[in-house]
């Protein structure tokens, strides 16, 4: 058996992070929220608003009637020119806007719905209250900009078709006065033409098309982008700090209840034990054992895994044998422990330690503390003694208290340090003590593998109240 063997037998470990590290995940949660609602004020919602444009060919335009190209190809051409220099320059001075115009065409898009000869125009900003009116006046400057061509374009075209004409008449004039009736019929076809194409180009239509559907105001969505973020950021946050609470948890590794204990399938039954004292139902099962594991004045060990754990326990347990009819004996083996303090309030009394630093003196018989119950407390100098615990002096004082009582209790630290196990190897077997939310199972797995190195029996478990 290794002691790691135990550091896995967790069920219940979301339960335990939920139920325990709770905090961690209400912190994270808030911390989340706060990132969440900071996101909106340092990124502000973005509003669109779109228009329709339906477009009509007319020259002087990428969407013409003469052109050979795919209509798709010239209306996508029209949505590139859609914020062209001239027509995002007239609407930033129209609406005094405090923009450039690259600006104004990154927030800027035109796409072509599918089987259609429009333009759907698209104005994003984070200023809510100019969309509608950015983008109207984009669509009303693209198409006035449309005929502008249109119309330039044309008064192009009949210029050179008026001064074509010009020519011919005037070169038609000359050829008939000098006679030439061949050439002059030659130039009076010509001019019939010229006045045809001059006819065509003036009926040019230049309706550059309309506005199918002007824009609309965006909804007011400054309250639902809170909630949203807020949202985001409360679960982010509570997945992050589940995460954080399931890893403490598991760093930690407690004990958290008996029912943690189910997993590791004792021979020796498990005792709870919930209040101050023994209930009658502990202190009957906790009798039942020592009698049936346990000759008559027996030495029993409870070993404690938490420091701390071992010596008020024992008293308890003590005191409540005692005060069934049972002859009992506590020895306090705890005494090396950091902030050791006697809750019977015998710090200053002789005590082991005393009796373990002189041989030649009498063995000690303890200090009575009530009917059925005598108290060797651990000694001023505990840890100067702790080499004596390994020798036959402390068997002696040990046997030489449990010959006078029915039964013997010896508070011991962990069985993984010295003075733990010198004292266990002197009982008849130990009661393990497992102290909630400060027992681990890493240092309950060490404390039963050393006790299992040692061959020594395990007379049962008591999950005890927390005694810090």
């Amino acid at each position: 058996m290794q002691a790691g063997d135990f550091q896995d037998r967790r069920s219940n470990l979301l339960r335990d992070s939920v139920r325990y590290r709770w905090y961690i995940i209400v912190v994270a949660a808030l911390i989340g929220v706060g990132l969440g609602v900071a996101l909106v004020f340092l990124k502000p919602a973005s509003f669109s608003s779109s228009t329709t444009v339906i477009l009509n060919p007319i020259s002087g335009n990428p969407y013409t009637p003469s052109s050979e190209s795919d209509t798709i190809e010239m209306l996508e051409t029209e949505a590139v020119t859609v914020t062209s220099q001239d027509t995002a320059s007239a609407v930033i001075d129209q609406l005094n806007l405090d923009i450039t115009s690259e600006e104004l065409r990154r927030q800027t898009t035109a796409i072509v719905p599918a089987n259609t000869q429009a333009l759907e125009i698209t104005y994003t900003s984070t200023n809510r209250s100019i969309t509608v009116e950015v983008v109207d006046a984009l669509a009303r400057n693209f198409l006035r900009e449309r005929q502008r061509l249109a119309e330039q374009s044309i008064a192009a075209t009949t210029e050179s078709l008026e001064t074509q004409l010009t020519d011919a008449e005037d070169l038609f004039n000359e050829a008939d006065k000098a006679g030439a009736d061949s050439v002059a019929a030659g130039y009076q076809a010509d001019i019939f033409d010229r006045r045809s194409q001059l006819a065509a180009a003036r009926a040019l239509p230049t309706d550059p098309g309309r506005v199918l559907t002007p824009g609309l105001a965006p909804e007011q969505s400054g309250a639902r982008h809170l909630l949203t973020f807020a949202l985001a950021g409360l679960f982010v946050g509570a997945l992050t700090g589940l995460a954080v609470a399931l890893w403490r948890e598991r760093r930690a590794d407690f004990v958290r209840s008996a029912e943690d204990l189910a997993d590791y399938d004792f021979a020796a039954p498990v005792s709870v034990i919930n209040g101050p004292e023994l209930g009658e139902t502990a202190l009957r099962h906790l009798r039942m054992r020592l009698a049936q594991r346990v000759d008559s004045h027996g030495v029993v060990a409870l070993v404690g895994v938490s420091p701390g754990t071992a010596l008020p326990v024992s008293a308890l347990v003590a005191r409540s044998l005692a005060a069934s009819g049972t002859s009992v004996a506590l020895i306090d083996g705890t005494g090396t422990e950091a902030g050791h303090a006697d809750p019977l309030g015998y710090d200053d009394k002789v005590g082991l330690s005393e009796a373990l630093a002189d041989p030649s003196a009498d063995v000690p018989l303890g200090h009575w503390i009530s009917d059925n119950f005598t108290y060797l407390p651990a000694g001023a100098n505990a840890r100067a003694t702790v080499g004596h615990l390994v020798g036959n002096r402390a068997r002696t004082i040990i046997h030489s208290l449990a010959e006078r009582h029915g039964v013997t209790l010896v508070a011991c630290v962990a069985t993984d340090r010295v003075e733990g196990e010198a004292l266990a190897q002197l009982t008849d077997g130990a009661i393990v003590l497992v102290e909630p939310h400060r027992t681990s199972h890493f240092d309950l797995g060490v404390v039963l593998h050393a006790m299992s190195a040692l061959e020594l029996r395990l007379l049962g478990v008591l999950v005890v109240p927390a005694t810090s």
